[in-house]
């Protein structure tokens, strides 16, 4: 008889899994605590545990087992799947914009340049970005195109989408820094869109620079933003 624990996340399409075996119920018991341990100084908790008996070492059997285990991918390192798990909890600009979207009346162009400038202070200000976004460089500014095409043409969507609130990010509340940032300079963002104070627009910006480029809406790179964002600074 072989003791499978198997933690297993289904947080997204894709199913993750870590899997221990041993015939030894006490290393199951001890590798569980170990798992726990880690996760826990990862603040993490979006997987559940399970234990299951079968004849063989080898994960296959427990998909044999269980139907429910059919389509998760296992792997066989905590740290593996520790990080696995984190990239689940990394929020995306959709979310962000969802939480937005959801909270707040702004719009198309200040919930742009509010995306924007959630991700360029932050990146500024700890050297690493809050949630995943792509920005280019289009007439109007930076944009997040996919965030874009649902407040367009999807704003049902959007707003129907699961949001941040989903998500964790350690110890940092996202959710304030939305708020404040939103509360601050909603008003601004939305007075500026025909205006030449539109501060993504100044020379030396991320925007200003990649424009010179011969490729349309061309990728406003992290470094680009790391490099100028201080040119672009919203007035106090």
């Amino acid at each position: 008889m072989v003791f499978h624990l198997i933690a297993i996340s289904k947080q997204t399409d894709n199913s993750i899994g870590y899997v221990f075996s041993s015939d030894k119920l006490s290393l199951i018991k001890e590798d569980l605590k170990e798992l726990r341990s880690c996760t826990r100084m990862a603040h993490i908790d979006n997987y559940s545990i399970h234990t299951i008996t079968t004849d063989s070492h080898d994960y296959k059997s427990i998909i044999q087992y269980d139907s429910y285990f059919k389509d998760t991918q296992f792997t066989l390192s905590k740290e593996d799947f520790i990080k696995q798990l984190e990239a689940q909890l990394f929020p995306t600009s959709k979310e962000v914009a969802s939480y937005i979207a959801k909270k707040f009346h702004l719009g198309t162009f200040a919930l742009m340049k509010t995306i924007y400038y959630l991700y360029a202070d932050y990146i500024e200000a700890h050297k690493k970005p809050l949630f995943k976004a792509e920005f280019q460089a289009w007439d109007e500014g930076p944009v997040e195109k996919s965030v874009w095409v649902l407040k367009k043409h999807h704003i049902s969507n959007l707003k129907n989408a699961d949001d941040v609130r989903i998500k964790q990010i350690g110890d940092f509340n996202i959710l304030a820094y939305i708020d404040q940032f939103v509360e601050k300079n909603g008003a601004y963002l939305e007075s500026v869109k025909f205006s030449e104070d539109n501060p993504t627009h100044r020379l030396g910006t991320p925007w200003s620079v990649v424009r010179q480029s011969e490729v349309r809406n061309a990728l406003i790179t992290d470094e680009d933003i790391l490099k100028y964002h201080y040119k672009e600074k919203i007035p106090v």
